[in-house]
């Protein structure tokens, strides 16, 4: 079995490897860990400072940023993980999260995606939060998302 852990990093996505690892049988599963570092979407402008008051460069660094902060998270994951007894491969990947996350599971031959749900107070009765509602209604394999 491949299993593919989709973190950002939140206690809900930690608490969801810790969750799955309860349930699911994973001696002997080949484990993945991926974290998306999201496409940002800052508008440029046609001078040295676009609109937002910003530069090419100043774009760069922060995509950088966000790459840096996905791989810790994603090896964060895969540490959490070791340290259970399941030894996992951290990736990271970049792009819109949902996309990202199902293309990498495509790439890895994942059997089952799973997910941490986000739980917002205030969120309505049985909301998940996008990114793993999106997942689990495109993925074209089982999904696992842990509240």
């Amino acid at each position: 079995m491949i299993v593919l852990f989709a973190t950002d990093g939140t206690p809900a996505g930690l608490h969801a490897i810790r969750e799955a690892t309860n349930l699911l049988p994973l001696k002997g599963a080949t484990l993945f860990t991926v974290a998306v570092a999201p496409t940002l979407k800052i508008p440029i402008g046609s001078g040295p400072m676009g609109p937002a008051g910003g530069s090419l460069a100043d774009e760069m660094e922060a995509t950088e940023l966000m790459e840096e902060a996905a791989d810790t998270q994603a090896a964060a994951a895969a540490r959490e993980l070791g340290d259970m007894g399941f030894p996992a491969t951290p990736l990271e990947r970049g792009g819109e999260p949902t996309e990202a996350i199902l293309a990498t599971s495509r790439e890895v031959g994942a059997d089952l995606i799973v997910l941490g749900a986000h739980s917002f107070e205030r969120a309505p009765h049985g909301d998940l939060g996008r990114v793993p509602d999106e997942v689990m209604h495109l993925a074209d394999k089982p999904v696992l998302v842990i509240r």
